[in-house]
């Protein structure tokens, strides 16, 4: 089965950091809980203090599809208009090889 991933770029309002930042880690917690989510991270953003990254990875398209419908996540999105300074950066992505994975022959 095909992985998927998206990486997520957020430029969050200082002032709306800390609620923000709440809402997240309802989501984070939330995904724990959901088998097609092999990994969500939450990252600072080295010299940007008000801005996170996050880097998911999904068992193919169907754990992606039952994240996207998480309520957890949808308080997430209800929230980017007031509480992120510019556009998200959604970055979808297939995993083409893992850390473990066998190395290719050659």
């Amino acid at each position: 089965m095909q992985h998927l991933a998206k990486f997520v770029y957020l430029k969050v309002r200082p002032e709306k950091k800390t609620d923000f930042m709440q809402l997240l880690e309802v989501n984070r917690l939330h995904t724990q809980n959901e088998p097609g989510t092999l990994e969500w991270t939450l990252m600072s953003v080295e010299g940007e203090p008000d801005s996170v990254a996050m880097f998911e990875t999904y068992d193919g398209q169907q754990g992606s599809d039952e994240h996207d419908k998480s309520p957890a996540l949808a308080a997430v999105l209800a929230a980017l208009g007031d509480s992120v300074e510019s556009e998200p950066v959604i970055m979808n992505l297939v995993v083409d090889r893992y850390k473990l994975d066998d190395p290719p022959e050659r």
